[in-house]
């Protein structure tokens, strides 16, 4: 990973300075070397890697559930990354006296007061294939005026000027362990006879699933969480989990009506024929699709819509400047959960039950704005607005 955030900023910083943005005639050679005088008169700049530790303020504690990128069958759970500060001291020689040194040294302060993160373009290597910002700082930790001269007295060097910029960046050390998905699982217990027999120390035949299946949306492109399942005439109730499925055991046997509710929607009865306990019939697990309710959903808002219809789901969207720039690393919080927005102003959190949570975002200067929910769902806002 060093490789790759020294790899990124020599690509910034030769290409910022090239192309003029600074005052600079001659780019100079970037490295990544011990300070010291060269041995040519030849422009150089320099950035010494003198600290790594873990930005302890931007930890994350909760861990979720991520599928497979590429196989929807499989699932893992996913720890956090760490957010690690590498430190670096930033020294310009010229070769043409202190004031040159100094002039080269201002301009790239200029370069990095003008990037809050580096620009997605000049990622490399495993930087460029996530959409983590990697954060450029400039203030903090810098050392004290006694401490900059024992620096340079333990390098054996003259003091000069010098900046410390701290690059954050996003790192990956937890391997993800991927499994199948178990949803076949309750199915297969479902549809067959006790795996462990008769003799089984929990006495899962005494246990008999009687009503199994799954809720889904009018156009079967997701499922409900949270509908409720009764049986009519009796106190047996169950809800979705949030996968859309439920299970009912020891329903009286019989001709039963299922009743199947959920917010937004219309109520749907099912009837069918529960078999004794002594019986050996399958039972089939069935998908209820529920229709939208018109009256419901008009007296609804967009928001509470987006929760009847989706129960867990995903909050995204999209954050910028006046002037169409993303607006890049903005803090983010939704109830406990925290993001920041990535290179391209982007952000998303997963697995949300309640989207009526309000969603704050934290500007520069620490001012604080909730982000509505627009026609999409989405909290998408132009600062300039």
């Amino acid at each position: 990973m060093i490789a790759d955030i020294e790899a990124t900023l020599l690509q910034m910083l030769s290409a910022e300075l090239r192309a003029g943005t600074a005052e600079t005639s001659t780019p100079p050679t970037v490295t990544f070397d011990v300070p010291s005088h060269p041995a040519t008169a030849s422009s150089r700049l320099n950035l010494y890697l003198y600290d790594m530790c873990e930005n302890l303020e931007r930890r994350e504690s909760v861990s979720g559930t991520v599928r497979h990128p590429q196989d929807s069958g499989l699932a893992g759970r996913a720890t956090p990354p760490v957010y690690v500060d590498f430190s670096f001291l930033v020294t310009a020689e010229t070769g043409q006296g202190a004031s040159r040194d100094s002039q080269l040294l201002f301009d790239v302060l200029h370069i990095l007061f003008k990037h809050q993160a580096v620009p997605r373009e000049y990622l490399q290597g495993s930087l460029a294939t996530r959409d983590d910002p990697v954060l450029l700082t400039t203030s903090g930790g810098h050392p004290t005026p006694d401490e900059r001269a024992r620096l340079w007295n333990t390098l054996g060097e003259p003091l000069r000027p010098t900046i410390t910029l701290v690059v954050t960046a996003k790192y990956y050390p937890f391997e993800t362990k991927w499994s199948s998905v178990v949803r076949e699982v309750l199915l297969g217990v479902v549809k067959g006879a006790d795996p462990l027999g008769p003799k089984d120390s929990l006495h899962l035949r005494a246990t008999r699933v009687s009503v199994a299946g799954m809720v889904i949306s009018p156009a079967g492109d997701h499922p409900i969480a949270g509908a409720t399942i009764r049986v009519v005439n009796t106190e047996m109730t169950t809800t979705t989990d949030r996968r859309g499925f439920f299970y009912l055991t020891n329903v009286p046997p019989g001709r039963r009506t299922v009743e199947v509710t959920a917010t937004g929607y219309q109520t749907r009865l099912l009837e069918g024929m529960i078999p004794p306990p002594t019986s050996f019939a399958q039972v089939e697990p069935i998908v209820v699709e529920l229709k939208a309710d018109p009256a419901a959903s008009g007296a609804m808002t967009s928001g509470q819509i987006e929760i009847d219809q989706r129960a867990v789901t995903t909050v995204s969207g999209h954050i910028s400047y006046p002037d169409g720039r993303p607006a890049v690393a903005i803090p983010l919080r939704l109830g406990t959960r925290q993001t920041v927005t990535d290179t391209r102003g982007d952000y998303c959190f997963t697995d949300i039950i309640d989207t009526l949570i309000p969603l704050v975002a934290v500007l520069p200067g620490g001012q604080e704005i909730l982000l509505p929910l627009d026609q999409h769902g989405r909290r998408t806002i132009n600062l300039g607005e």
